[in-house]
C-alpha cells in the first residue's frame, strides 16, 4: 500500500523532491547571533499569523483554493524552526511549542466540529 503523501526518511530529504524546502528561508539573516534571533522570531510570526488565520477562519479554510493557513512561506517556516529547534533561545523553543500546540488544537477542534 502506497501513501498518497509519501513520508520522508529524514529531515534533509524534505530538502529535494517532492518537497523542496530549504535549510533556512533566502531571506533569513545569520550574520550574527542578533540577526540569527530576529530572523527565527520573524518566522515564528509567520506561524503564529497562520495559527490566527485558522482560528478565524474556521472551517473555511480548508475550503479556500489556496492554503492561506498554511501556504509555503508557513511551511518553510515550520521546517527551518523544527530543524533547528536545538538551537533556539529557550523563549524561543516555548513559542514554537507553543506555536505548534495551538495549531494540533485548533485543527483538532475544526476536524471534529466538522463531524457534527
Amino acid at each position: 500500500m502506497t501513501a498518497s503523501f509519501p513520508i520522508p526518511p529524514s529531515f534533509t530529504s524534505l530538502e529535494s523532491p517532492p518537497y523542496n524546502l530549504l535549510p533556512y528561508p533566502l531571506d533569513f539573516n545569520d550574520d550574527d547571533e542578533t540577526c540569527r534571533s530576529e530572523s527565527f522570531d520573524r518566522l515564528l510570526s509567520i506561524v503564529e499569523r497562520g495559527n490566527r488565520t485558522l482560528n478565524c477562519g474556521g472551517y473555511n479554510v480548508f475550503e479556500e483554493e489556496e492554503d492561506v493557513w498554511c501556504d509555503g512561506e508557513r511551511v518553510q517556516a515550520l521546517y527551518t524552526l523544527v530543524r533547528k529547534a536545538d538551537s533556539l533561545a529557550p523563549n524561543t523553543k516555548s513559542r514554537l511549542i507553543t506555536a505548534l500546540t495551538t495549531a494540533v488544537s485548533s485543527l483538532s477542534t475544526l476536524l471534529s466540529q466538522s463531524k457534527e
